[in-house]
């Protein structure tokens, strides 16, 4: 199974994405596109980094096993100038990974489903914090979601 180094989040000019598995014969797929990694998606051979919002999915695959369950998670870039945004309500990310506009047909879009809460101390949300976040969601038409 594939571990991220690196929790999932915000940030606003790059970030480094570290990957790694228990196995030492596995070897570790990614994808930053949306789809599901195969034998010939890239091969990790160390951090990467990303600059956009980007869902990166990956999985291992190893030689005579099953290629492994895949991991997903979300970076979401945000503007500089919301580093500094706080609010004493919760605020909601929808991200559909520059996929453009939701769609009015029954075709399907990832999106992720961001939750930022405010802090038990400060009572403040503050878009820096790690969210509480649903597993990715496919959305479907306006208003309308499904988990993946």
């Amino acid at each position: 199974m594939v571990e991220f180094l690196v929790p999932p989040g915000t940030f606003t000019s790059s970030t480094q994405v570290s990957l790694q598995t228990s196995s030492p014969l596995a070897e570790i797929r990614y994808t930053t596109d949306g789809r599901i990694p195969t034998q010939l998606s890239s091969l990790y051979t160390g951090p990467f980094t990303l600059t956009e919002s980007t869902l990166v999915k990956a999985r291992t695959f190893e030689t005579g096993r099953a290629p492994g369950k895949v991991k997903a998670e979300s970076f979401l870039k945000l503007s500089s100038n919301l580093t500094e945004f706080t609010s004493d309500l919760p605020v909601v990310i929808l991200e559909n990974f520059n996929a453009g506009a939701v769609p009015s047909s029954a075709s399907l879009q990832a999106t992720q489903f961001s939750l930022f809460e405010p802090d038990e101390t400060t009572g403040r949300t503050n878009l820096t914090f790690v969210p509480n976040r649903l597993p990715p969601l496919r959305n479907q038409t306006a208003g309308f979601f499904h988990t993946e």
